[in-house]
């Protein structure tokens, strides 16, 4: 469908008597109310019209709804959609372009027009924000009046044209005040990952910018790039998952980018890859780290052009794909080292999320968690009256555990504890790699202090004045710190 979309113009859409303290407005829709304009010049366009409101107080919709009955009236068979989208702020822009986004995202089908000039300064310039995550379906305008038009017995409709490949994603932006909404998403989210499910609604609210995942295994790298999905105006496209790190080069490519019938022996017929089946949807590449450098430039090729050759086909096929990648491997090292291609590391990490490892997140998340699966996990038991439960000993030994596998071994952990335990698990119902006794853990400050330093030096690829900086002491301190902690070698 094409559809226009615009606000109703409380201050211009009605005709007003007196000035001043005596102005008031008539209840008579004004000759140049912009709603009014664009159902009498340029309705040829359209199959729609969808006039937003954002207001909840009764002389607003009175207003509002004679503004629509006039135009109904007036237009018969005009089709107008009466909407409500309510802003509290209207010169917060971050507010409004939330709310716009959200709801340009449900017609990415459609062709949408959208008339800025009603509605305040901040509400035209979050149509601008917004417009930049869809760039291929939402077009702005505005109207210049008929005596500075070409065409003097008519306004003039002026396309405002945006070059989007110059526009900088508003990422930042999105990100500020936004809550991560995972209503309808089955996660369990605690404090500490909070904001990371913030980053992850704000990349959803662009159209297709490329996310790098990070983190170790089990820590919820495909939960982060499902949500993304979910949240994104790709949500009712497929979402395509597969693990770079379980397949040759050839049936990664396969898998990836298809195949024509002989490309290879036992090609007896054509193959759909997964670029082309999750076509305006999302393509998740777990364990990016582990692809060839071959393959790398394949991929390279699909990030840069939105293309792919099917394999033994000389015939490129577009594709209208998210890309979100993960890793459990530091690619800012691998390319350093070359084994990774730099343009590839800086094409997948336009917005980088990192996951903390479940031992990073500490003990109160750790108790959380195992409450959380074992309260989940009792459904899935449906055999099982009641729910697990743990002596206290069984309980400090799980949480004095460091959990290598992450989130994963832990729900791993009560599945398995609802498999063989009947009723109160006592330690020895633990595996053995629990029960055993891992030794006191070094809790000095100078062991923090280690572990922090060296985090930050490998993370900034042992780039000593990067470290400093970032640690905020300088570099001969950093130098002292190295050898005396035993980081760097004397």
């Amino acid at each position: 469908m094409k559809i226009l979309i615009s606000w109703y113009a409380y201050n211009h859409d009605f005709e007003w008597n007196g000035t001043g303290r005596e102005r008031k407005k008539m209840s008579k829709i004004s000759a140049e109310s912009p709603t009014h304009l664009v159902h009498k010049h340029f309705w040829a366009d359209y199959d729609k019209h969808i006039l937003l409101y954002r207001d909840q107080e009764e002389k607003d919709i009175r207003y509002y709804d004679f503004l629509y009955s006039e135009i109904t009236k007036e237009f018969r068979n005009h089709t107008i959609e009466k909407m409500h989208l309510p802003v509290e702020d209207v010169i917060d822009v971050n507010e409004i372009t939330q709310k716009i986004t959200k709801l340009l995202s449900k017609y990415t089908k459609d062709s949408v027009d959208v008339y800025i000039s009603p509605g305040t300064p901040s509400m035209q310039v979050a149509w601008f924000l917004a417009s930049a995550n869809f760039p291929k379906n939402v077009n702005l305008f505005q109207t210049r009046p008929a005596k500075f038009s070409k065409d003097p017995e008519k306004p003039e409709k002026v396309n405002i044209l945006l070059d989007h490949s110059a526009w900088p994603t508003n990422l930042n932006i999105a990100e500020s005040g936004l809550e991560p909404d995972i209503s309808d998403t089955g996660l369990f989210i605690t404090k500490s990952i909070r904001h990371i499910y913030k980053r992850a609604e704000a990349v959803a609210q662009t159209y297709d910018v490329t996310c790098l995942i990070l983190g170790e295994n089990g820590t919820g790298k495909e939960n982060v790039a499902s949500f993304i999905h979910k949240k994104s105006s790709r949500k009712n496209g497929p979402f395509k998952a597969i693990n770079c790190a379980a397949y040759s080069d050839e049936l990664l490519a396969s898998e990836l980018f298809g195949y024509v019938k002989g490309a290879f022996t036992g090609a007896n017929a054509n193959k759909t890859g997964l670029f082309a089946e999750a076509n305006g949807g999302t393509v998740f590449l777990d364990e990016i780290g582990d692809i060839s450098p071959k393959m790398q430039v394949s991929l390279l090729r699909v990030l840069q052009e939105k293309e792919f050759n099917p394999v033994g086909s000389h015939k490129s096929h577009k594709t209208d794909i998210r890309i979100i990648a993960a890793t459990n491997k530091n690619l800012y090292e691998l390319s350093k080292s070359e084994s990774f291609r730099w343009d590839l590391y800086y094409r997948l990490s336009v917005a980088e999320i990192t996951l903390p490892s479940l031992r990073e997140r500490g003990k109160d998340e750790l108790k959380e968690l195992l409450h959380h699966f074992i309260a989940e996990q009792h459904k899935r038991f449906s055999n099982r009256r009641n729910k697990l439960s743990l002596s206290k000993e069984a309980e400090r030994k799980i949480l004095a555990y460091d959990f290598p596998g992450n989130a994963r071994e832990l729900q791993n952990l009560v599945i398995g504890l609802y498999t063989f335990s009947k009723g109160m698990v006592e330690l020895h119902d633990l595996p053995e790699r629990i029960q055993l006794d891992h030794g006191a853990k070094d809790l000095s400050l100078e062991a923090a202090e280690k572990k922090h330093i060296e985090k930050i030096y490998l993370l900034r690829g042992k780039n000593k004045m990067q470290t400093a900086e970032t640690l905020g002491i300088m570099r001969n301190t950093l130098d002292a710190k190295l050898k005396k902690l035993g980081i760097e070698e004397n």
